[in-house]
């Protein structure tokens, strides 16, 4: 039996992050729109491709601020995110409010 897409994420995202493959995470960058809010914001690193340091072992983004932290500056500076902003998107607007 051929295993289908879905199975394959299941199985990947089951897995601990450290030990993704290169493969696993393409598998997941290709497949981003199926995550859940939560799992996006958990492979949120991988997503963006973003280079990750090891630490207590979790993967966790270099110098990244979290997508929630983002959305509260974005909304004190009087911007509202819209629903499924990318936290690139998120930083350019704040990026550009702040010049």
């Amino acid at each position: 039996m051929i295993k289908d897409w879905q199975d394959t994420l299941r199985d990947i995202l089951s897995k601990e992050i450290s030990s993704l493959t290169e493969r696993d995470k393409s598998f997941i960058r290709a497949r981003r729109s199926y995550l859940t809010p939560e799992q996006a914001v958990y492979y949120d690193a991988i997503i963006m491709n973003i280079p990750t340091t090891k630490t207590d072992n979790s993967m966790k983004p270099t110098n990244q601020v979290s997508y929630k932290a983002l959305i509260a500056k974005a909304k004190e500076l009087g911007f509202k995110a819209r629903a499924g902003m990318k936290r690139q998107e998120i930083q350019q607007m704040i990026d550009s409010i702040n010049q």
